[in-house]
């Protein structure tokens, strides 16, 4: 596997995102976001830390709209990077919760398609 500098990337997206982020800008940025997943989803971390993942993923699931779900899966990122005491722990940050954030966008996207197959 292709070596990612997660943290790079995801001030990229961060950047594409800019100063006023909405449901909207985020969606836009689907495969930004899917990309970093993917490259996380085959790190060692992120298997050894499966239980966490699962947790963050049911945790955010509960909120009642997918509007509200992926604000506060970024919300969440952003938090955990900002509180991060080590580089490392930033970048561990990304590793688990960008896929949570990538899997909330393609759980709506497949609500969608699926919504507009039936009309």
């Amino acid at each position: 596997m292709e070596y990612m500098d997660f943290k790079s990337k995801t001030f990229e997206l961060f950047d594409a995102l800019g100063s006023e982020v909405n449901y909207d800008k985020i969606m836009n940025l689907k495969d930004k976001i899917s990309e970093i997943a993917e490259a996380a989803y085959q790190t060692r971390l992120f298997r050894e830390n499966s239980a966490e993942h699962s947790h963050l993923l049911k945790e955010i699931a509960r909120i009642d709209s997918n509007e509200r779900r992926v604000i506060a899966c970024l919300h969440h990122l952003l938090l955990r990077i900002n509180l991060a005491p080590t580089p490392l722990h930033m970048v561990s940050s990304i590793i688990i919760v960008t896929p949570v954030l990538d899997q909330i966008i393609k759980s709506i996207n497949l609500q969608t398609e699926t919504t507009c197959q039936q009309k």
